[in-house]
């Protein structure tokens, strides 16, 4: 009977194969820049409720979708960190971690001023 090469091992391959799809998944993280992300986009769609789009009547609640990320980012994370000042929006920014609060940032950062009617 005929001696067969041993198979290769399946578990040293592992953690490559691993490595490689977070690579992958490293570098499809610059789509969320471009307002492409639709983790971000529903979560964003609580925060339209309130912040209406531009093209809304004026509000005394500013609207959000095209401002500037680290804006947006900044003030979710000085609402989330102050005591009960910041009422419902304190809360609200509070039950999301700083990588949401940017990739929702960044999803309102993305998407276009709408014009005024």
């Amino acid at each position: 009977m005929p001696v067969l090469p041993r198979r290769p091992q399946l578990v040293a391959a592992w953690p490559l194969s691993a490595a490689c799809a977070l690579l992958a998944m490293i570098g499809a993280a610059p789509a969320w820049a471009a307002g492409n992300d639709p983790q971000a986009q529903a979560w964003a769609a609580s925060c339209i409720s309130c912040h209406a789009p531009s093209a809304r009547p004026a509000s005394a609640i500013p609207p959000l979708d095209g401002l500037a990320a680290d804006w947006i980012a900044t003030r979710m994370r000085t609402l989330a960190g102050a005591a009960s000042e910041a009422g419902v929006m304190g809360q609200i920014a509070r039950g999301y971690t700083d990588a949401e609060i940017i990739r929702i940032a960044d999803w309102f950062a993305g998407q276009p001023k709408a014009d005024a009617p």
